[in-house]
């Protein structure tokens, strides 16, 4: 038993370092690489490949708070030609207007683009995805 829990000891000590890399995350050229954040401070996180559009699921906000989105999209389809076209779109649930949206125009892979919707009502929100191009696009994103 003395020579065994020194090496149980030791091997905890190994899991947890080698556990921890130098940016918090690793990545393909196509996942967010977010160094900053805390995993707390992710309200809900998404992956899409569309050719219309879909929901990011419910997170909540704060009075007053601002909600900043971060995305990475490409298209899916190889023979696409362009740029890729994206809206993301905030809800409050239960209703039927947008409290604010943004048009993405571009390919991010090897880096990512962030926007922010500032100063909200408390309440449940969702992200709507909405593919404005004309071929089916691909990406990933969270809400802090």
């Amino acid at each position: 038993m003395k020579r065994f829990k020194p090496m149980l000891v030791a091997l905890g000590l190994f899991t947890a370092i080698s556990s921890v890399t130098a940016g918090g995350a690793l990545a393909n050229e196509n996942w967010i690489v977010n160094s900053k954040s805390s995993i707390q401070s992710v309200k809900t996180s998404f992956r899409f490949d569309i050719n219309s559009h879909l929901e990011s699921d419910q997170f909540d906000v704060a009075e007053g708070e601002t909600i900043k989105v971060t995305v990475v999209q490409w298209f899916s389809d190889s023979k696409a030609t362009g740029k890729p076209k994206v809206s993301y779109k905030l809800y409050e649930i239960n209703s039927t207007e947008a409290k604010g949206s943004k048009l993405i125009e571009g390919r991010y892979t090897n880096t990512n683009t962030s926007f922010e919707f500032p100063n909200l009502k408390k309440g449940k929100y969702y992200i709507k995805i909405i593919n404005e191009s004309n071929f089916a696009v691909a990406g990933n994103g969270y809400v802090e």
